[in-house]
């Protein structure tokens, strides 16, 4: 074979380590609310009022994860999320496309 077969591997410490490891099982980072983003997007690219309806799931989000509700909080923080992908698109892109 063209790999070491285990009868001529250097010995190694066989030491194990008695630290306890701890699996936390369901326990997910909370999600986050972009409100900096939909502020942003609210002051300054505020294209079609989607800055202003972002900012609002985003507070929404935020309301929702310091209430415990993590899966409301889940689902505000992805409507935040895509309302501020389109604000901050069409806040570019217009422009472009009107200057080519």
């Amino acid at each position: 074979t063209s790999y070491p077969r285990e009868d001529y591997l250097p010995m190694t410490s066989h030491k194990r380590d008695l630290s306890p490891t701890v699996v936390t099982v369901g326990a997910s980072a909370p999600p986050r609310d972009h409100l900096i983003w939909s502020i942003f997007n609210t002051i300054y690219m505020n294209f079609c009022c989607l800055g202003f309806v972002a900012l609002a799931f985003s507070v929404k989000a935020r309301d929702r994860k310091v209430a415990g509700d993590g899966e409301a909080a889940r689902r505000f923080s992805s409507k935040a999320r895509c309302y501020n992908a389109l604000a901050t698109a069409g806040s570019v892109v217009l422009p472009l496309l009107l200057a080519a």
